[in-house]
């Protein structure tokens, strides 16, 4: 199981399983309960937060979820059936003011989606290879490379630096060494910042 708080920390993206019996996850959204207390004296004492769930989605669910800064969207990826009948984990967004959801990539194994202003980034893998995607949400745009690696190389836990110029990620090759790299877009090079022969992420 896994948990993400929104930017403003009144809402709590949970993925597990409601009770041992279920044989699927589910995505929950706990929301803080903001409702004024009836009295003085349920105001002057400490109380819990209460928190209303809601289940947005169940199924296999990769426990990587992130938030979009406004708190709106929630972006996750989802094991389904896809080209073939196949099944590949995809990448997934929920609109919380419209209650919808709605498939971003398509038999793309789509893993690891964080929120780039309104664009989402995430990884995608071909065969042995992963490289890091972006695609514009809103308008339904189709995705771009950002990375062009080949071979052997996984990555994982991408994340966006606070002034948005550094995006990054944990990568490894053929030696199996899991290290931190970071983009910087404005320069769009690719730097190795860790080099310890242990497990960067």
């Amino acid at each position: 199981s896994s948990f993400k708080f929104s930017n403003d920390s009144l809402h709590i993206a949970m993925i597990g399983k409601e009770n041992d019996n279920n044989q699927y996850s589910s995505l929950i959204i706990a929301s803080a309960d903001t409702s004024k207390s009836k009295n003085n004296e349920e105001k002057k004492s400490k109380k819990k937060i209460n928190y209303i769930n809601e289940e947005i989605d169940y199924g296999r669910i990769h426990p990587f979820v992130s938030w979009s800064n406004d708190g709106r969207y929630i972006s996750y990826s989802k094991y389904h059936y896809s080209t073939h009948g196949s099944m590949v984990w995809d990448v997934r967004i929920y609109d919380r003011e419209t209650k919808k959801k709605k498939w971003i990539t398509e038999n793309m194994r789509g893993t690891y989606p964080i929120f780039y202003r309104d664009e989402i980034i995430f990884v995608g893998h071909s065969n042995s290879t992963s490289n890091l995607y972006k695609i514009n949400f809103k308008k339904n745009l189709n995705p771009i490379k950002i990375t062009n690696f080949s071979g052997n190389v996984q990555i994982v836990s991408p994340t966006i630096s606070e002034n948005k110029n550094l995006l990054a990620f944990s990568m490894s090759k053929k030696n199996g060494n899991l290290d931190i790299y970071t983009i910087n877009f404005s320069k769009k090079s690719i730097n190795r910042r860790t080099f310890n022969a242990s497990v960067d992420y």
